[in-house]
């Protein structure tokens, strides 16, 4: 039997959750039924990306593009176009599975006028948010109409950007289809001890420790997340870890010192080991103002401590505020402080919500790795069925 040869395109491969889910997606596709390629742009720090458990996928091809990046540039936008297109044409390519946003454009339109036969796209939180200037979100929104018309499927990790996509009329409700992201368990049950990775970062045994996990961008608001520690700090023992890094970290390191947290806040940068520093938290927060479905939310709730979470698209459906963990509103610190003690101080209701939120993991089919995989291959098939 003939393979079929998908191409998985996305911008970067750094270390965030749409990357990963990207890699893992590619590791667990059937190698004897699918040719496999990539094609992101050319890591800046490969070990600060995906970039190494990509190569070792077997049988994967991976194309890095050297002027391919986040930030808008005409030209090599155009160029890019152009590259994906001769890449597309040549390997005679039969399914597109773009993801993020620039490449979800620059991709599908690169596969439409190279006659690729299927076209699909995962939207990992769309181009376009209420937090943008009205002229830039509604071009975003004129580029995510135009560029659904020749998507064949639009993935969503979560049903709130099937409802939004529908509200800004991205696509007609026949397209979408939901599969949510995944993780992998197994990392979790890591059994190295608690107090050797504290002292491995210069924690005291003693201290509660709250983390978060993010890029260090607007989306993001870990601003938020350090006024919180501070609050908290006025009545509880407190450090706070930052996991992450981006063009705002110095910002943050010079609020952190405004707020008198230069003691108290940890920057680890980046680390592919989130799942050994999980087992310090005592809480896991994540403050963002908009998301599609966070793969750092997946893996809080998978190391059995509570998450605290901004109440933004997908995490609403994951978390059932008071029972699994708590909803805040967007950029309410106070109450995120008001969370974050009351845990700390009620050690056998904190224990119980992360029982409960890794209950919720665990047994929800949705993210079963098997299953999400299945339904990846059921849609590339579609293309080829009789």
């Amino acid at each position: 039997m003939k393979k079929i040869k998908v191409l998985h395109f996305i911008t970067e491969l750094a270390l965030g959750g749409a990357q990963k889910s990207t890699v893992s997606t590619l590791k667990y596709l059937n190698s004897e039924r699918y040719s496999k390629y990539l094609v992101a742009a050319r890591p800046q720090d490969r070990n600060n990306s995906w970039l190494a458990e990509a190569s070792n996928i077997k049988n994967l091809e991976i194309i890095l593009l050297p002027d391919l990046q986040r930030e808008m540039n005409l030209f090599k936008d155009i160029k890019i176009f152009f590259q994906l297109r001769k890449i597309l044409s040549e390997r005679k390519i039969d399914i597109i599975h773009t993801h993020s946003s620039k490449a979800g454009i620059i991709g599908r339109w690169a596969a439409f006028f190279a006659g690729v036969k299927g076209i699909i796209h995962t939207i990992h939180g769309f181009s376009f948010n209420d937090y943008q200037a009205k002229p830039f979100r509604l071009f975003y929104i004129f580029l995510e109409r135009m560029t659904a018309k020749i998507t064949d499927r639009l993935i969503a990790v979560a049903e709130s950007d099937i409802k939004k996509g529908r509200e800004y009329k991205v696509g007609n409700r026949e397209q979408y289809v939901l599969i949510r992201d995944v993780i992998e368990l197994a990392p979790f049950f890591h059994d190295e001890k608690i107090h050797e990775i504290k002292r491995e970062l210069g924690i005291r045994q003693d201290d509660n420790i709250v983390g978060m996990v993010a890029c260090f961008k607007k989306q993001k608001k870990v601003d938020d997340f350090l006024r919180a520690i501070q609050k908290v700090k006025e009545q509880v023992n407190v450090k706070g870890i930052l996991i992450g890094d981006g063009f705002l970290r110095s910002k943050l390191e010079i609020l952190a010192l405004d707020l008198n947290l230069e003691k108290d806040i940890i920057f680890l940068g980046w680390r592919k080991d989130v799942y050994r520093i999980a087992k310090v938290l005592d809480i896991i927060v994540l403050s963002s103002l908009w998301e599609g479905l966070p793969l750092v939310l997946l893996e809080g709730m998978a190391t059995k401590k509570p998450v605290i979470a901004t109440a933004v698209n997908g995490v609403s459906e994951v978390i059932k505020d008071g029972e699994n963990g708590y909803l805040i509103e967007p950029g309410d610190y106070n109450s995120l402080a008001e969370k974050i003690i009351f845990l700390l101080k009620n050690r056998q209701f904190s224990k119980e919500m992360g029982r409960k939120g890794f209950s919720f993991i665990s047994e929800n089919q949705e993210f079963k790795r098997e299953q999400t995989v299945n339904k990846i291959e059921n849609l590339y098939d579609e293309f080829f069925s009789e």
